[in-house]
């Protein structure tokens, strides 16, 4: 496990500092000493409705991102609700195994073939 970093972005001041729902979950993980990579299930840090929150942080910045392209998603039908399409699409999908609990694991008996 790495050291533990400081969770805060660097580019946000401490007077102002509000403390988002991907900050608080990191927060957990790293309390627990937990690795997070992209392919690591982090579902049991996750707590009722946050997922919600996290979808919605995910919005604002992708927002953020297509502000930054110069792009009119305000009046532009081909880019309205891009940014909420995009974040419901990597929660819900892409990486839908991160912060859904991992399934059981199944077994099955296998058997002699039958003879030929």
């Amino acid at each position: 496990m790495p050291p533990r970093a400081s969770i805060a972005p660097a580019n946000r001041t401490a007077a102002v500092e509000e403390v988002t729902v991907s900050d608080r979950i990191r927060e957990r993980l790293l309390d627990a000493k937990h690795r997070f990579f992209a392919n690591d299930n982090i579902a049991p840090f996750i707590r009722d409705g946050e997922l919600d929150e996290l979808r919605q942080e995910i919005e604002g910045k992708l927002q953020a991102v297509l502000d930054s392209l110069v792009i009119d998603t305000e009046h532009d039908h081909n880019t309205m609700q891009t940014a909420r399409r995009v974040a419901k699409i990597f929660v819900n999908e892409v990486f839908r195994g991160r912060y859904d609990p991992a399934p059981a694991v199944t077994t099955f008996r296998t058997y002699p073939a039958p003879a030929v």
